[in-house]
């Protein structure tokens, strides 16, 4: 079930909706609005700290990172929720934590470019290209407004990539370039069933659970569906997004010294945005 789907109308991935949210194999797509949010606020406090929805409509939260965890969270655990004694509970379980690393890549050839009309295309190979190179279109009045992201197409590589191709009004995300890097690890799940809180916590390696990565490789393109998506003619909702998570940084880490400089202030947003992105995804895959 957890593979890439087309994006095309009616081709979508299986799809299930209740009270309790929208579950989907079709992440990238079907759930920009909740991403799009959490890469705007990823930047708002220390991610230790960030207290943030659970992406589906069990009214829970995490405080800090929730590592792609905790997902059946409000879903499956009825019957300890419905006991009148019940406060907390707590478990252990398998799943990947994300850590990315972002970079300008001075010499990455995944560029945008208008063909005609508003046409535009981003193509390119990335870091981790095996089978060839990345071709997107992207549909746009002015590629000015256009943020593409690219992710190598291929079963062979271990590592993944998030190249970011942008126009003029997003010139600072031009050529940036994020690798995430999914281990394997055992995290411990709190929760409290009071304040309806989450708080998930690294505790050891383990072994893959998927040595195939199907998992991982699926939510890395998840980033290219959800860039193509959410452009609309005038203008890049993940771009506005991305912005947001970077005016954010810019605030929180406004006290260090020396000052941060522009570059440091968006990589360090992108990668806030990116890693919680990552994570969210995760979440909605296993609920799925």
């Amino acid at each position: 079930m957890i593979r890439e789907y087309p994006m095309d109308v009616g081709k979508a991935g299986p799809s299930f909706r209740s009270s309790k949210g929208l579950f989907t194999y079709s992440v990238g797509q079907q759930l920009i609005a909740s991403l799009l949010s959490t890469a705007a606020g990823a930047s708002l406090n220390e991610s230790m700290h960030l207290v943030h929805p659970k992406i589906d409509n069990t009214r829970f939260s995490y405080t800090g990172r929730s590592y792609g965890s905790g997902s059946s969270v409000g879903l499956t655990d009825y019957l300890i929720r419905n006991s009148l004694d019940a406060i907390s509970y707590n478990y252990t379980e398998r799943g990947y934590m994300a850590n990315v690393t972002c970079i300008y890549n001075a010499t990455s050839n995944f560029t945008l470019s208008p063909v005609s009309g508003s046409a535009n295309a981003a193509d390119g190979t990335l870091p981790d290209s095996v089978d060839g190179g990345e071709k997107l279109d992207y549909i746009g009045l002015d590629p000015k407004a256009i943020v593409a992201m690219g992710v190598a197409y291929s079963e062979l590589s271990s590592r993944r990539f998030v190249a970011i191709a942008a126009g003029e009004y997003y010139a600072h995300l031009n050529n940036t370039q994020c690798e995430l890097d999914f281990n394997p690890w055992l995290f411990a799940v709190t929760v409290d069933l009071k304040k309806l809180n989450i708080l998930v916590e690294p505790k050891a390696s383990t072994i893959d659970f998927d040595p195939k990565r199907n998992l991982t490789r699926t939510v890395a393109r998840q980033f290219s569906l959800l860039s193509r998506d959410s452009t609309s003619l005038y203008d890049s909702m993940l771009g506005q997004a991305l912005n947001a998570s970077i005016a954010a940084y810019s605030i929180t880490m406004g006290g260090s010294w020396p000052p941060l400089t522009q570059e440091q202030q968006t990589l360090g947003g992108l990668t806030n945005s990116v890693t919680a992105m990552a994570d969210d995804m995760l979440v909605a895959y296993g609920a799925a």
